[in-house]
């Protein structure tokens, strides 16, 4: 409430605080939304190596949003060592589960054979599946 301003004058700060008691009990998406907040730097110094330790917790209890985030800032070595297999690894667990833009980047990871081998089929059978979405 407090980020979006709902009910409540926005407020990062506090959004903060109350993502970081609930990221530390293990909620999920508020492990996700504090890493969220300091990719952006909202309410806190922008900082994408916390970025990513919070995204990864979130991914590792299977959180797909979190999955592909980790994928993209492991593409673009942001807050990391680039690292394209990385990629390819969180982009392939958020794709299993639906989420069109990881399937998407899959696609275009197998279309330039990037921490793949080039696979046109597997880039055209995942950019159909996000297409399909």
């Amino acid at each position: 409430m407090y980020a979006e301003g709902m009910g409540v004058k926005q407020d990062y700060t506090q959004a903060l605080s109350w993502y970081r008691k609930a990221a530390e009990q293990g909620d999920a998406v508020a492990q996700f939304n504090l890493g969220a907040m300091y990719k952006k730097g909202e309410g806190v110094g922008q900082d994408d190596a916390q970025a990513i330790d919070w995204y990864r917790k979130a991914a590792e209890h299977g959180l797909a949003e979190a999955q592909f985030n980790l994928g993209v800032m492991y593409a673009n070595g942001k807050g990391v060592r680039q690292d394209d297999a990385q990629a390819v690894n969180w982009y392939r667990k958020a794709a299993e589960q639906g989420f069109d833009q990881a399937q998407s980047n899959l696609g275009r990871m197998y279309d330039k054979g990037r921490g793949v081998r080039q696979d046109y089929a597997q880039a055209a059978n995942w950019y159909r599946n996000a297409a399909e979405q």
